[in-house]
Protein backbone atom coordinates (compact mmCIF):
# COMPACT_ATOMS: atom_id res chain seq x y z
CA UNK A 1 0.00 0.00 0.00
CA UNK A 2 2.59 2.28 1.18
CA UNK A 3 4.36 1.20 -2.41
CA UNK A 4 1.73 2.49 -4.09
CA UNK A 5 1.28 6.10 -2.47
CA UNK A 6 5.05 6.83 -3.49
CA UNK A 7 4.72 5.85 -7.07
CA UNK A 8 1.30 8.41 -6.90
CA UNK A 9 3.54 10.69 -5.47
CA UNK A 10 6.08 10.74 -7.93
CA UNK A 11 3.78 10.44 -10.96
CA UNK A 12 1.21 13.16 -9.38
CA UNK A 13 0.59 15.88 -11.71
CA UNK A 14 2.31 18.61 -9.93
CA UNK A 15 5.51 16.66 -9.71
CA UNK A 16 7.00 16.75 -13.25
CA UNK A 17 10.62 16.20 -11.88
CA UNK A 18 9.85 13.15 -10.09
CA UNK A 19 7.60 11.16 -12.67
CA UNK A 20 10.66 12.56 -15.11
CA UNK A 21 13.55 11.43 -12.89
CA UNK A 22 11.28 7.97 -12.75
CA UNK A 23 10.46 7.57 -15.81
CA UNK A 24 14.74 8.15 -16.66
CA UNK A 25 15.71 5.86 -14.35
CA UNK A 26 13.34 3.25 -15.77
CA UNK A 27 14.67 3.72 -19.35
CA UNK A 28 17.99 3.17 -18.54
CA UNK A 29 17.75 0.46 -16.46
CA UNK A 30 15.74 -1.02 -19.15
CA UNK A 31 18.87 0.69 -21.57
CA UNK A 32 21.47 -1.13 -19.78
CA UNK A 33 19.70 -4.51 -19.53
CA UNK A 34 18.95 -4.81 -23.38
CA UNK A 35 22.93 -3.83 -24.22
CA UNK A 36 24.29 -6.56 -21.73
CA UNK A 37 22.01 -9.00 -23.40
CA UNK A 38 23.07 -7.49 -26.68
CA UNK A 39 26.42 -8.67 -25.35
CA UNK A 40 25.90 -11.63 -24.44
CA UNK A 41 24.01 -12.95 -28.12
CA UNK A 42 27.34 -11.48 -29.34
CA UNK A 43 26.61 -8.30 -30.82
CA UNK A 44 29.60 -6.42 -31.84
CA UNK A 45 30.18 -2.87 -30.89
CA UNK A 46 28.25 -1.17 -34.02
CA UNK A 47 25.34 -3.07 -33.62
CA UNK A 48 24.89 -2.52 -29.71
CA UNK A 49 25.22 1.19 -30.88
CA UNK A 50 22.27 0.54 -32.89
CA UNK A 51 20.34 -1.34 -30.57
CA UNK A 52 20.80 1.70 -28.14
CA UNK A 53 19.83 4.35 -30.73
CA UNK A 54 16.48 2.39 -30.89
CA UNK A 55 15.77 1.88 -27.20
CA UNK A 56 16.53 5.72 -27.15
CA UNK A 57 14.12 6.08 -30.14
CA UNK A 58 11.40 3.60 -28.35
CA UNK A 59 11.75 5.85 -25.11
CA UNK A 60 11.47 9.19 -27.24
CA UNK A 61 7.99 8.03 -28.53
CA UNK A 62 6.88 6.93 -25.01
CA UNK A 63 7.76 10.59 -23.72
CA UNK A 64 6.23 11.70 -26.99
CA UNK A 65 2.75 9.77 -26.58
CA UNK A 66 2.66 10.59 -23.03
CA UNK A 67 2.52 14.33 -23.53
CA UNK A 68 0.10 14.19 -26.50
CA UNK A 69 -2.36 12.64 -24.53
CA UNK A 70 -1.33 15.43 -21.90
CA UNK A 71 -2.01 18.62 -23.92
CA UNK A 72 -4.83 17.10 -25.11
CA UNK A 73 -6.65 16.77 -21.59
CA UNK A 74 -5.22 20.39 -20.99
CA UNK A 75 -7.30 21.50 -24.01
CA UNK A 76 -9.55 19.87 -22.70
CA UNK A 77 -10.20 21.53 -18.98
CA UNK A 78 -9.09 24.45 -21.19
CA UNK A 79 -12.09 24.02 -23.66
CA UNK A 80 -14.58 23.58 -20.59
CA UNK A 81 -13.09 27.12 -18.65
CA UNK A 82 -13.55 28.97 -21.43
CA UNK A 83 -17.40 27.92 -22.28
CA UNK A 84 -18.33 27.99 -18.34
CA UNK A 85 -16.74 31.50 -18.83
CA UNK A 86 -19.19 32.06 -21.53
CA UNK A 87 -22.06 31.13 -20.49
CA UNK A 88 -21.90 31.98 -16.71
CA UNK A 89 -20.64 35.61 -17.78
CA UNK A 90 -23.58 36.00 -20.12
CA UNK A 91 -25.82 34.90 -17.38
CA UNK A 92 -24.34 37.61 -15.05
CA UNK A 93 -24.84 40.13 -17.36
CA UNK A 94 -28.49 39.70 -17.63
CA UNK A 95 -28.69 39.77 -13.46
CA UNK A 96 -26.71 43.12 -13.25
CA UNK A 97 -28.43 44.78 -15.99
CA UNK A 98 -32.44 43.55 -14.79
CA UNK A 99 -32.81 46.72 -12.85
CA UNK A 100 -32.64 48.69 -16.20
CA UNK A 101 -35.58 46.24 -17.79
CA UNK A 102 -39.06 48.58 -17.53
CA UNK A 103 -41.76 45.78 -16.06
CA UNK A 104 -40.84 44.19 -13.42
CA UNK A 105 -42.20 40.94 -14.36
CA UNK A 106 -39.61 40.94 -17.37
CA UNK A 107 -37.16 41.21 -14.88
CA UNK A 108 -38.11 38.84 -12.72
CA UNK A 109 -38.44 36.46 -16.26
CA UNK A 110 -35.22 36.99 -17.43
CA UNK A 111 -33.17 36.89 -13.87
CA UNK A 112 -34.96 33.30 -13.50
CA UNK A 113 -33.60 32.51 -17.04
CA UNK A 114 -29.88 33.96 -16.01
CA UNK A 115 -30.40 31.49 -13.17
CA UNK A 116 -31.11 28.98 -15.27
CA UNK A 117 -28.39 29.15 -17.32
CA UNK A 118 -25.80 29.27 -15.00
CA UNK A 119 -27.55 26.03 -13.54
CA UNK A 120 -27.40 24.22 -16.64
CA UNK A 121 -23.71 25.15 -17.03
CA UNK A 122 -22.91 23.55 -13.84
CA UNK A 123 -24.85 20.74 -14.57
CA UNK A 124 -24.24 20.21 -18.72
CA UNK A 125 -20.75 21.61 -18.96
CA UNK A 126 -18.62 20.65 -16.08
CA UNK A 127 -19.40 16.94 -16.16
CA UNK A 128 -18.45 17.17 -19.98
CA UNK A 129 -21.56 16.69 -21.21
CA UNK A 130 -21.67 19.88 -23.48
CA UNK A 131 -18.06 20.25 -25.10
CA UNK A 132 -18.94 22.86 -27.89
CA UNK A 133 -20.48 26.32 -28.91
CA UNK A 134 -23.15 24.60 -31.04
CA UNK A 135 -24.91 23.20 -27.84
CA UNK A 136 -26.49 26.27 -27.06
CA UNK A 137 -28.14 26.99 -23.61
CA UNK A 138 -32.00 27.62 -24.79
CA UNK A 139 -33.98 29.18 -22.14
CA UNK A 140 -37.04 27.39 -20.68
CA UNK A 141 -39.69 30.74 -22.05
CA UNK A 142 -38.63 29.47 -25.59
CA UNK A 143 -39.10 26.06 -25.00
CA UNK A 144 -42.06 26.76 -23.88
CA UNK A 145 -42.86 29.10 -27.11
CA UNK A 146 -41.80 26.34 -29.46
CA UNK A 147 -44.51 24.33 -27.44
CA UNK A 148 -47.25 26.81 -27.91
CA UNK A 149 -47.26 27.26 -31.42
CA UNK A 150 -46.58 23.21 -31.96
CA UNK A 151 -50.32 23.45 -29.64
CA UNK A 152 -51.68 26.21 -31.58
CA UNK A 153 -51.09 24.12 -34.79
CA UNK A 154 -52.64 21.39 -33.73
Amino acid sequence: MKRFRITRTLLGTGNSIGASILFGLLVAILLIGADQLSAWLGLNEPQRVVDDVLGGAIAGCLVWAYLRTRIRHTADHLNTVALMNHHIRNALEVIQYAGYIQRESNQTKEIENAVQRIDWALREILPGRVKTYDQEWKPDSQKLKGNDKDRKAS
